[in-house]
């Protein structure tokens, strides 16, 4: 299967049409899984625009008070506060903890707005938030059991020996019935 995929690359590479757009290959554990045209960058404008919409309804949750398996405004904890706003936000994902959520999506090494961002507290992974900023001064939506959900900044003493990794999700829309 591998051999027939690359013998149509190297067929297709010669394709002016191919050639004109953008193709990416979708690798998991080393696999290749599918290629998918990319016209005009259609692909990354809505991921730029999900990320928009995501962390949007994440700055209207600001507040919210820390409920331990709550997933909604009237209270949430770290992995309910991620389910909670991307339901809001239209997205389809499974209600899981931060350790599960850590081990469904792929790690990043190229941390964006709109990743998710795990800890540890010294028993594994045990903390989740959506980046909102990243560079020089690196923040995030999470639900903190003290503050309730809130804008904090990575940065800090607290939160940086701490993180263990990044992970870029897919936002699926929720279909409606």
């Amino acid at each position: 299967m591998k051999l027939f995929i690359f013998l149509v690359l190297i067929f297709c590479s010669s394709c002016a049409e191919v050639n004109q757009r953008v193709i990416e290959a979708i690798v998991l554990e080393e696999d290749l899984i599918a290629f998918i045209p990319d016209p005009a960058g259609e692909r990354k404008q809505k991921r730029q625009n999900d990320i928009k919409k995501v962390l949007n309804v994440a700055d209207s949750w600001v507040g919210t008070p820390y409920v331990w398996g709550g997933t909604s405004k009237r209270g949430a904890d770290c992995s309910g506060s991620i389910y909670g706003v991307l339901k809001e936000a239209g997205y389809r994902i499974h209600r899981l903890t931060a350790r599960k959520m850590a081990l469904k999506y792929p790690k990043t090494k190229d941390p964006n707005p709109g990743d998710l961002v795990f800890f540890d507290h010294g028993k594994g992974i045990a903390h989740v938030g959506i980046l909102n900023a990243v560079g020089q001064k690196k923040n995030m939506y999470h639900a903190s059991s003290s503050k309730g959900f809130i804008d904090s900044e990575i940065n800090e003493y607290y939160w940086l020996p701490k993180e263990v990794q990044v992970s870029r999700m897919e936002f699926y829309p929720v279909i409606p019935e």
